[in-house]
């Protein structure tokens, strides 16, 4: 699982720093070239860390078209099973959750347009799809 997350890891996190490095410096204006500031400097790093240890293209490509792949796409496998184990879609969402907590899991309610239940015994409540890191966040603390 660690080969086959790294590379989406990495490209995350460098494509993230990049867009945040670039949008500073549009915030810099003028400034954001200027070699006295450093944030120019940010920049080339920010870009040159989407290259190293392979540009993040390619690794995408190698990720798709051998890792994935490979012994039969066992490392997939694993990898769907293992969130599927944290994660339950039942069609009682009212007993789903008790027997959940009962079993000392955390859980987070999703309603759906159809659903007319009050989970207030969930630890937290998602209405909207933005709202899910938060509520990630607060389970994990």
């Amino acid at each position: 699982i660690v080969q086959l997350m790294t590379p989406v890891v990495k490209a995350i996190g460098t494509d993230i720093g990049y867009d945040v490095a670039t949008q500073m410096q549009q915030v810099w204006g003028g400034h954001g070239y200027i070699a006295e500031n450093g944030m120019e400097q940010l920049v080339r790093d920010a870009r040159i860390a989407m290259i190293y240890e392979g540009a993040n293209g390619v690794q995408a490509l190698d990720l798709v078209g051998r890792k994935l792949a490979r012994k039969g796409g066992r490392a997939l496998m694993s990898l769907n099973a293992e969130i599927e184990e944290s994660l339950f879609i039942g069609d009682n969402p009212v007993a789903d959750i008790s027997g959940a907590k009962q079993a000392g899991m955390k859980t987070i309610y999703v309603p759906t347009e159809k659903s007319a239940d009050n989970c207030s015994d969930a630890d937290a409540v998602v209405i909207n799809l933005d709202e899910l890191p938060a509520a990630l966040d607060k389970l994990i603390s």
